[in-house]
């Protein structure tokens, strides 16, 4: 408004200082030339330098667009005025339209069905902890079929039989269904494994993304921006192990095809004879040990799992995300369960100790900790027996000891002295111990959220509702984001934020700019000077500068109409300054995005062109009817807007050209096609 003011106010100026003593009020009141090019100045330089700063700071996207209808309307209208008084009465009516939008819209988001980015937030913490429970529950169905994954393998098609290959090939066809069903069953599973973890990595970009605007909201609630931090965090931290178990089945699947395609059994299967007969006895031995080692991981894991479905239930109820269960009315709860010795069975009296706890109970995590301990201890053990019965205990003390070291380049040459049942129990042990400290990690962050919802309600803070506050850390990173064109994610975790210790990497000169072998460092103060001036014309090559110049240039190519003699009344009465808002709107730094607007507001402009002449006569051209269905098609423009809003101006100018054509016929009796096409 004060820019607004500073420019009608120098426009009138001119047109005292240019309007000759005694001159008529036809020509004093009328147009005047040098009022006309003050407010054109003050215009192009406002336009150039928003757009400018919209460009360098895209967060200021949506005030530069109220910024630029505002010298717009201001300017253009501005040669018409004579007087001070009149310019602070039209400025003022301009300003109090604008807080008028903008405070009916401020109370409609408050007290109209309010949803806050703190509110977006829960709701996808909470949709983040359900996913995670679908996710562990896919794995423990995956890990039912896991045993398919390295079925027999499959004879090739030059494969020569032997005198009795006849009777072989009945008893292969005779289990190909039965194969055909557990490998469809493996492959449906799989999928379900697969599609459960790119939903939970979508919902967790997506807490990454409101976490932002979630800690820089005032609100009346529970949690401080503190707590929304320290939840987000530690939610990333059950999203980074959780999202490993996906790649157990390309694991899985790639040993299988690395023990089909080895040297030594491609040729045993591609020998007749014997020697095939041997080798598929040999084969199906490996399946059947594969077998025994996923069964027992089965029966232990899916208990286990259930203690973690429930620790998640138990955070949602705590951090009431969820209604906590009416105990009195429900029907008993079936008993959480114990690691048992051989880890297939948990057992539990619900009337002893913490087990005889539920799901928002204080002290849950205690449970939760001591399952966690047993089950990876009897989980060693049971490993450990198992391959002691097969004589495979050095094996498994090798594969331990290497389970948590990196992978060492020369382990490939030790592996040739070991015979191809030690190498394939060993990769296979391998796969196990890793999906087992997936789990543990997965149960270790699960219990961390455990403690944090449990110490939330025991230190008060879910027991009564207060105003809270941003941070002052979080408003200083957003007003030093603002300023210098950072990332101002105020809570987004860096490297080494999830408990390792952060170390400082010194890389010297390397990442510095290089130097610029035209000027060489300043050696006395007055070179240094000079060479400070050098970010003048910096700034005004920059990209920038350079899109603010084009909006400024492409909007004065039709709002000159509103400072020249022969157009200004037809630009004023036409209101061809609507055009020139979707001018600064609609242009874009970048040229791809620019053509992409420039399509889209095409076709919304005709659509809502359409949509206009069916506002207006579909009720008869009744002022009643017409208002009521004019905002009803504005309830469609922004369902669309909030549905898409990546189609935010193209949206807009379709409602901006709706409510135009629909006031236009309050003006003229009939709108004939030179209207329509000035406004489009």
């Amino acid at each position: 408004m004060a820019m607004v003011l500073l420019g009608q106010w120098a426009g009138i100026k001119a047109r005292q200082h240019t309007t000759p003593v005694g001159a008529s009020p036809g020509v004093a009141l009328g147009y005047n030339s040098s009022a006309a090019a003050v407010n054109a100045i003050f215009l192009m330089i406002n336009l150039f330098g928003i757009n400018a700063l919209r460009a360098a700071r895209p967060v200021f996207s949506i005030p530069a667009v109220g910024y630029n209808i505002f010298v717009l309307l201001g300017f253009t209208y501005g040669p018409q005025m004579t007087t001070v008084a009149g310019s602070l009465k039209f400025s003022k009516e301009l300003f109090y339209a604008f807080l008028t939008g903008q405070a009916i819209g401020t109370g409609v988001s408050l007290l109209i069905i309010p949803i806050s980015s703190r509110k977006v937030f829960f709701g996808e913490a909470a949709g983040f902890l359900q996913s995670s429970r679908g996710l562990l529950k896919a794995q423990v169905a995956f890990v039912e079929v896991l045993e398919y994954s390295q079925m027999e393998c499959a004879p090739r098609p030059n494969t020569r039989l032997a005198s009795g290959g006849a009777s072989e090939t009945n008893h292969a066809r005779n289990n190909q269904p039965e194969e055909s069903e557990k490998r469809l069953l493996y492959n449906q599973r799989a999928s379900s494994l697969k599609a459960s973890s790119a939903a939970l990595l979508t919902l967790g970009g997506k807490l990454r993304d409101d976490v932002i605007f979630a800690k820089r909201e005032i609100a009346f609630g529970h949690f401080q921006s503190k707590h929304i931090h320290e939840m987000h965090r530690l939610f990333m931290n059950i999203l980074v192990p959780i999202m490993g178990l996906s790649t157990i089945m390309d694991i899985s699947e790639g040993l299988n095809h690395r023990f089909c395609t080895d040297t030594e059994w491609g040729e045993a299967l591609d020998s007749p004879g014997v020697a095939q007969a041997q080798d598929s006895e040999e084969v199906e031995s490996e399946s059947v040990e594969w077998r025994e080692l996923i069964r027992p991981l089965h029966a232990s894991l899916k208990p286990f799992v259930h203690v973690l479905d429930d620790s998640i239930l138990h955070i949602l109820i705590l951090l009431k995300f969820v209604p906590s269960p009416n105990r009195a009315k429900s029907k008993p709860k079936k008993p959480l369960g114990r690691v048992g010795t051989e880890g297939a069975s948990f057992n539990q009296d619900v009337e002893k100790g913490p087990n005889g706890l539920n799901p928002g109970d204080i002290g849950f995590g205690d449970y939760l900790n001591e399952t966690i301990d047993k089950y990876r201890i009897e989980r060693s053990e049971t490993l450990k027996t198992w391959a002691a019965e097969r004589g495979l205990s050095s094996i498994y003390r090798d594969s331990q000891e290497r389970a948590h070291l990196p992978p060492n380049p020369d382990q490939g040459m030790h592996n040739r002295h070991e015979s191809s049942r030690e190498k394939r129990f060993s990769e296979r042990l391998h796969l196990i111990f890793y999906m087992e400290y997936l789990m543990y990690s997965v149960s270790k962050a699960i219990l961390t959220v455990v403690r944090c919802a449990e110490s939330r309600v025991t230190d008060g803070t879910l027991t009564k509702r207060r105003f809270v506050f941003p941070s002052f850390k979080t408003v200083t990173k957003l007003v030093k984001g603002l300023i210098h064109g950072e990332d101002s994610n105020p809570g987004i975790d860096k490297v080494g934020s999830m408990g390792a210790d952060v170390q400082t990497v010194f890389l010297g000169h390397s990442l510095q700019a290089p130097k610029d072998p035209e000027h060489l460092p300043p050696k006395n103060s007055w070179q240094a000077f000079g060479d400070r001036l050098r970010v003048v014309p910096k700034f005004f090559g920059s990209g920038p500068v350079k899109f603010g110049a084009r909006v400024a240039i492409a909007s004065m190519s039709i709002a000159i109409m509103a400072f020249l003699h022969q157009t200004h009344s037809f630009f004023i009465g036409q209101r061809v300054v609507w055009g020139v808002v979707l001018i600064c709107i609609g242009m874009n730094p970048t040229t791809g995005s620019a053509v992409f607007a420039l399509i889209t507001n095409l076709g919304t402009t005709m659509l809502a062109t359409v949509a206009a002449f069916i506002n207006w006569y579909i009720v008869g051209q009744k002022t009643a009817g017409i208002i009521v269905f004019l905002f009803f098609f504005l309830m469609i423009y922004f369902y669309f807007l909030v549905k898409y809003p990546r189609f935010l101006v193209a949206i807009a100018s379709g409602a901006i050209t709706h409510v135009l054509i629909v006031g236009m016929y309050y003006n003229a009796p009939f709108l004939n096609f030179q209207h329509i096409r000035v406004l489009v």
